[in-house]
C-alpha cells in the first residue's frame, strides 16, 4: 500500500498535467506553443524538477506534447485531435465500467438509456 506521501506526489504531478489540458481547453496555450520550462513549472507549483518532470512525461505518454531536446516542451500541432481521442477513449473506458456494474446490478439497458439521458438533460443546463 502506498505512502499518503507518494499518494500526494502523484496527485501533485497529475494536477500539473490536469492543468495544462485545461489551459490548451481553454485557449491559454495553443498547439505549436512551448510550455513553461521545468524550472518554472517548479517555481509556479512549489514542487521538485522531478514532479515537474513527471507532469510532462504524463502529457508525452498522452501525445499532447513532445520533447525537444535542449529547447523544451511544444503542444504537438493536432492537439484539439489528440484531446479529443483522450476524451473519447476515457468517456468508453467509464461508459464500459458503468455497464458491466449495471448489469451486476440487474439494470437493463432501457432503465440504464434513461438514466444516461437524465443525466445529459441535468448536465447540459449546469
Amino acid at each position: 500500500m502506498p505512502h499518503s506521501s507518494s499518494a500526494a506526489y502523484i496527485a501533485t504531478y497529475k494536477k500539473i498535467s490536469e492543468d495544462i489540458i485545461n489551459a490548451i481547453l481553454k485557449g491559454e496555450y495553443t498547439a505549436g506553443e512551448y510550455l513553461p520550462s521545468l524550472n518554472e513549472v517548479c517555481d509556479m507549483y512549489s514542487v521538485s524538477k522531478i514532479t515537474a518532470l513527471n507532469a510532462y512525461k504524463e502529457l508525452v505518454v498522452k501525445n499532447i506534447i513532445v520533447s525537444k531536446p535542449g529547447i523544451g516542451y511544444r503542444i504537438v500541432p493536432d492537439v484539439m485531435a489528440v484531446l479529443a481521442d483522450n476524451f473519447r477513449s476515457s468517456i468508453i473506458n467509464s461508459m464500459s465500467e458503468a455497464i458491466k456494474i449495471s448489469r451486476w446490478l440487474g439494470i437493463n439497458s432501457e432503465d440504464a438509456t434513461k438514466m444516461f439521458k437524465q443525466l445529459w438533460n441535468e448536465t447540459a443546463t449546469a
